[in-house]
């Protein structure tokens, strides 16, 4: 059976899990003693909710394979809030190298009375309805905070009784605060909701009326935001650093473990940063300006010169698109044609140079959204013809999701797969069946 025919014949079939194009390796640990966890990890998919992992319980570590059509990342352990990976934007999808990364669990409130929980923890509790003579009122006070971070956040919060009152909502001030008075026994649900994060769902099991005020902290797990960054040359003692508009101090990536050279981070907000990279002896060796989105971010850094700075890793088969410098601006000049891309026997996988280049194809269009790009892909003639069509197909919109997630709309792109029908050298020899699995690109201007 040829390389990919499996691949493709499981594509043919309608079977999604074919099509595996990002691995992530990692640690899953809580957030506040940072403990190794054992979790398990789902993907939400067009076809559904499926299980793909779980972390080791001593070491918390994973690797796993994502769909392509995943959308999102669910990771889950009892005691714990499920963790939720938008895979949405800012994704880097990339089959070949592991992407290394931390996800932190934050631990629910266990259930208590007169303190607010979530209704995960809700167990059987009989209470007596009413309030018992001589006792007055019980005020609370809310405090609804980013669970990760611990800032203030600006929610509409609303409360349901069992006796029958009225829903309550109130909106939190700048310090995240809330206050509401119960006047009876009471089991009260504690419902917020909030772009970009979990929904909360808790009680209060209201027991003492006695006319104190008590302090209700209630953390929001909010949509995880991990950047990661990954060097092409690894040093004993580099460092990693991301800054942003405002902040103190700069955030310190950790490195992840089992996966060489790569930096990750899960407490920043999507905003524009700074990435600074310093070698053992503090000197930044490279530095670029970069946009983190909510979701998974990944960041590539090209080897260093002997200089020091930063270069691009070098291609024997490819030209990289030119770039003029005016002022401090860039302005990319469209190349008269773009380099091919080629593709291994049976092989969807787009290796370092292709992406270096296609991120230079995804800048060129951002600056210049009069152009669209035509993508055709073309194999090599072993095999059967129709197979051979789709995996041309597969092979542009492998490419295409690629150019997605940097930012190109995908009605900027055109695609079609010819199969083996347009060679461009016979196939008397493994090296000239190589120049006939390519992918063509072709900038063409809106008409």
């Amino acid at each position: 059976m040829k390389p990919g025919f499996f691949l493709l014949l499981l594509l043919l079939m309608g079977e999604t899990y074919a099509d595996n194009c990002l691995k992530l390796t990692g640690v899953v640990h809580d957030y506040a003693t940072l403990k190794p966890l054992e979790a398990t990890f789902f993907l939400k998919t067009p076809g559904g909710r499926v299980r793909v992992g779980q972390s080791e319980g001593g070491t918390g570590r994973f690797s796993l394979v994502v769909n392509c059509q995943a959308t999102d990342l669910l990771v889950e352990r009892t005691g714990y809030r499920p963790q939720h990976l938008p895979l949405t934007a800012g994704s880097k999808m990339d089959g070949a190298t592991p992407t290394g990364v931390f996800i932190p669990l934050v631990a629910v409130n266990q259930r208590a009375t007169d303190q607010a929980y979530e209704q995960s923890e809700q167990r059987h509790y009989e209470q007596q309805a009413g309030t018992p003579n001589g006792q007055r009122s019980q005020r609370g006070v809310f405090v609804v905070s980013d669970a990760l971070t611990e800032t203030p956040l600006l929610v509409k919060a609303c409360l349901f009784s069992t006796t029958g009152e009225p829903k309550r909502c109130f909106d939190t001030n700048s310090q995240g605060q809330f206050e509401a008075a119960f006047s009876q026994r009471d089991i009260v649900a504690v419902e917020i909701q909030k772009p970009g994060y979990q929904s909360y769902q808790g009680n209060i099991a209201v027991e003492q009326l006695d006319g104190q005020v008590r302090r209700h902290e209630i953390k929001l797990v909010r949509e995880l935001t991990l950047a990661v960054v990954r060097l092409a040359q690894t040093r004993k003692g580099s460092k990693c650093a991301l800054r942003g508009n405002g902040m103190a101090t700069a955030v310190q990536l950790m490195p992840v473990p089992g996966a060489e050279g790569q930096f990750c981070t899960y407490t920043l907000l999507p905003g524009s940063y700074e990435l600074a990279l310093s070698d053992a002896t503090g000197a930044v060796w490279h530095r670029r300006a970069l946009v983190v989105q909510a979701g998974l971010n990944v960041f590539s850094v090209p080897e260093r010169t002997a200089s020091g700075t930063a270069v691009a890793s070098p291609s024997a088969r490819q030209e990289p698109i030119k770039a003029n410098s005016v002022g401090t601006r860039r302005v990319y000049r469209l190349p008269d044609e773009l380099p091919l891309l080629y593709f291994d026997q049976g092989s969807y996988l787009l290796d370092d140079d292709d992406r270096d280049m296609l991120r230079q194809v995804g800048a060129f269009m951002k600056a210049h959204p009069e152009y669209k790009l035509k993508l055709i892909g073309h194999t090599d003639p072993e095999g059967d013809e129709r197979m051979n069509r789709y995996l041309a197909e597969f092979r542009t919109k492998i490419i295409a999701n690629y150019l997605f997630w940097e930012g190109i709309s995908p009605d900027r792109l055109s695609l079609s797969g010819q199969g083996s029908r347009y060679p461009v050298s016979p196939s008397d020899s493994e090296d000239n069946k190589a120049k006939n699995r390519r992918v063509f690109l072709k900038l063409e201007r809106n008409e």
